[in-house]
């Protein structure tokens, strides 16, 4: 009698292809949730000083679109069909997060400023594992990164339009006259989003695109005059340039030479920062105001630098009050003050005392064992804007730009990730484009058999 085979013998991962259907509905939920949270990021956010949302789309409504897809999605391809390895180390953060401040929240005082920040962490700590489940039945990331692109050049042209004629459109816009931020709401989150996905927006492009590409988003950055972008927007580049796809993490004579032109560059910033200040301050035009001609000028005694000195020495303050378990979620919010301390690293302290700092610890260390480079780029990105960001965990949108790393890290045939001046270099050298032992995904081999 002929023996039914065995689904044991069955490869793992995609070695065995998931049915069209299934991958296609979650690439395209993935591609629907890149274009409304990274887009419309400010719009979804619920607001900590009005009692009802000014916006009129609701973090409600992707959310639960998010929850349904995931919902129609899981019991259909969960059982049959392969997906990319999860990251549980990552998963257990967000468990032991969540934990921490319910805990810290039914120890507070009723509040409704308190109430706000605990569901918006409360729904980042749901969200991007929820964003990570769907975003692993997606085939290739090829399509996710062309809605990225596509999102970052619509961005980029809102803070560039927004700047010259800031009342060409009929929603509202910036917090801060003279300073783009488009649907970001807040200069600052506006450079961060479009610097902190440089790296993948540019991946697999030929130079002409991705000199494209880094020109429109210097110039995006640029329009929202955030300093702390600008420094995210370098160290995107650098990073993008030092590890990149393909290559082994080892320091060669192209590392050095980078290193040696970024030191140069420095120096010729620092020699000739006036006559570089009166050029900016001659492009953007007379109209600016005072504080964006200080931002220009490069000087630190502006009011913004100022406030932020101040409530760092609230935070540490705070922290020192409460070292072991902290004051609470919401507490830099509610401490009478109108703004959060702006250090992530301090936030979790004096929020979350010891414990918060070592959860965030434990978080970036789940950022930096994604394999190379992405690791890199995600976790040397989030520690450059640690001194900068106090929301990093405050909304979902956030969390997407781990879950593209996370998803572009977990590619099963990366060799499209190589950017075509390396393969050219590879084929060269009669190397390997990608490295042997890095081309599995969960034990499966990409030509369909089992390693």
């Amino acid at each position: 009698m002929k023996l039914p085979p065995s689904r044991a013998a069955e490869p793992d991962g995609f070695a065995r292809l998931p049915s069209w259907w299934a991958s296609a509905l979650a690439t395209f939920a993935a591609v629907v949730t890149v274009l409304t949270l990274y887009s419309f990021a400010a719009y979804f956010k619920q607001s900590l000083i009005e009692t009802t949302p000014v916006n009129p789309l609701r973090p409600i409504y992707i959310y639960g679109f998010l929850v349904g897809i995931l919902a129609l999605v899981f019991p259909l391809v969960v059982i049959r069909s392969p997906h990319r390895p999860l990251p549980l180390l990552l998963f257990a953060f967000f468990v032991l997060f969540g934990i921490l401040i319910s805990l810290q929240h039914m120890a507070q005082s009723p509040s409704r400023i308190l109430e706000a920040v605990y569901r918006t962490r409360m729904s980042y700590i749901i969200m991007v594992p929820v964003m990570i489940v769907l975003f692993s039945f997606v085939r290739s990331a090829k399509p996710v990164l062309v809605a990225l692109r596509l999102v970052i050049i619509f961005v980029c042209i809102l803070n560039i339009t927004e700047f010259y004629n800031p009342h060409i459109y009929y929603l509202g816009m910036s917090q801060y006259i003279g300073r783009s931020a488009g649907f970001y709401e807040n200069p600052n989150v506006s450079a961060a989003f479009i610097a902190s996905v440089v790296p993948l927006i540019c991946l697999g492009l030929s130079r002409p695109r991705r000199i494209f590409f880094l020109g429109i988003t210097f110039i995006g950055v640029f329009f929202t005059f955030s300093r702390e972008g600008l420094l995210l927007w370098i160290g995107a580049v650098a990073l993008m340039h030092l590890a990149r796809p393909g290559s082994r993490p080892e320091l060669t004579r192209y590392h050095l030479a980078l290193i040696m032109g970024g030191l140069a560059a420095f120096l010729f910033l620092i020699i000739f920062a006036s006559y570089l200040s009166e050029a900016a301050l001659s492009f953007v035009g007379p109209s600016i105001n005072a504080d964006v001609a200080t931002r220009l000028q490069g000087t630190t005694n502006d009011f913004a630098a100022l406030e932020r000195e101040y409530v760092l020495k609230l935070g540490w303050e705070a922290f020192q009050n409460a070292p072991m378990i902290g004051n609470g979620p919401g507490y830099t919010y509610a401490w009478g003050y109108q703004v959060s301390v702006h250090n992530m690293l301090l936030l979790m302290m004096a929020e979350h005392g010891l414990l918060g700092l070592m959860l965030y610890g434990l978080f970036l260390f789940c950022l930096f064992r994604m394999k190379w480079p992405f690791g890199l780029w995600a976790g040397g990105l989030t520690v450059g804007f640690t001194p900068f960001n106090h929301n990093l965990f405050d909304l979902p949108c956030y969390g997407l730009i781990y879950v593209l790393y996370w998803l572009v890290s977990t590619e099963p045939d990366q060799s499209w990730l190589v950017i075509e001046g390396a393969k050219r270099r590879l084929r060269r050298i009669g190397g390997p484009t990608i490295p042997v032992e890095d081309r599995g995904v969960r034990g499966a081999a990409l030509d369909g058999s089992g390693v």
